[in-house]
């Protein structure tokens, strides 16, 4: 029997290290919700990095299915903030260096622990074996971002890494060819396109979405993985009653 312990974000895992429970069973809020109010913005380089809080949906209904995850918070924040703070940009460019191939099961981001090592062991100790780890790799690389208004670049930065980091990148990458779509026997091509559509229906946003993802395969299961971003978001459009 195993266990499998869930975590979102990068700040979830950090989160995790202080917690303490006698559950067997762990569901973590992701990290992008919990902390929407204090978190900082996703696309600035200021020092005094103002709130994100009122940017990202809550859920997303993609071809008649609602998803309310780390994914769908993720990427509607980013083509918000993209709308808000650089209304002329047209494209974002992200890139990282990620290990792995893309396939359906990094859809879900779950660490499966077997039950007699718990037993033996115990939660906290392998929380504390995973931070030890943790300290001697160093956290993985960032995940560069660009803003873009045709070929001139507007702005330039790294994502905060309690949001997003180069581990976490390929999990948000699948749920784009996910919602597009794509078989996922094309996934791991060296050019990848796909587009969808997306709706926010609390706030009564539509989103229409095409992307280019490149898979550079650079040497022993490592890739460059840069994905080209189109995005428009436009209110939805209310239907009119009958006289």
């Amino acid at each position: 029997m195993h266990i499998r312990l869930s975590f979102t974000t990068a700040g979830d895992f950090q989160h995790a290290m202080g917690l303490k429970t006698g559950c067997r069973e762990w569901e973590f809020i992701d990290t992008i919700k919990m902390e929407r109010t204090n978190m900082a913005r996703l696309l600035s380089d200021r020092p005094d990095n103002p709130s994100s809080a009122g940017v990202g949906a809550d859920r997303w209904i993609v071809q008649g299915t609602e998803y309310a995850n780390a994914a769908a918070k993720f990427w509607s924040a980013l083509l918000d903030e993209r709308e808000e703070d650089y209304p002329a940009a047209d494209r974002l460019y992200m890139r990282a260096s990620c290990g792995n191939l893309l396939h359906p099961g990094l859809l879900d981001f779950r660490v499966e622990v077997d039950e007699a090592v718990l037993d033996e062991k115990g939660l906290d100790a392998l929380f504390q074996q995973a931070a030890a780890e943790w300290e001697l790799v160093g956290p993985p690389p960032p995940v560069r971002v660009e803003v873009a208004q045709g070929e001139q670049k507007l702005a330039a930065m790294e994502l905060p890494p309690d949001v997003m980091d180069a581990e976490l990148f390929p999990h948000f990458l699948c749920w784009l060819l996910e919602w597009a779509g794509l078989s996922e026997f094309g996934w791991n091509r060296k050019a990848v396109e796909g587009s969808f559509f997306a709706l926010d229906p609390d706030r009564g946003f539509c989103y229409q979405i095409r992307f280019h993802l490149s898979n550079c395969h650079i040497h022993e299961g490592l890739f460059d993985r840069t994905v080209t971003i189109w995005g428009e978001r436009r209110r939805k459009e209310r239907k009119e009653s009958g006289a």
